[in-house]
């Protein structure tokens, strides 16, 4: 009986142990900038975040995704990066402006 009981206080303090190291790892923020800041469209995933920047989530699981930046008069630029949340995360877009399109000749 005293192995038994020596054996479930083991298993418990092994469950704690490990349950207090899961909740003890802060999830660090991911942080997206780009230049413009302001009035850009940020999509990670299909889903909009944002429309300025730095814009920060904890939101996202680890893996890959796909960010998409969009904004009038440049150009979409879309990257593809493997999160990892445990880690601080920095993604910077530089947007390339659209060419102004000339009508006619002077």
């Amino acid at each position: 009986m005293a192995v038994v009981a020596s054996t479930a206080a083991l298993s418990a303090a092994i469950v704690l142990s490990f349950s207090v190291s899961v909740q003890s790892q802060k999830l660090q923020p991911l942080s997206i900038t780009t230049s413009p800041i302001q009035n850009v469209e940020i999509v990670v995933d299909g889903h909009t975040l944002g429309s300025k920047s730095p814009l920060l989530t904890t939101d996202l699981s680890a893996g890959f995704h796909i960010i998409t930046v969009r904004a009038d008069n440049y150009r979409t630029q879309t990257v593809v990066f493997e999160h990892f949340p445990e880690v601080a995360n920095n993604i910077h877009i530089d947007l390339v402006a659209e060419p102004i399109a000339r009508l006619g000749s002077p």
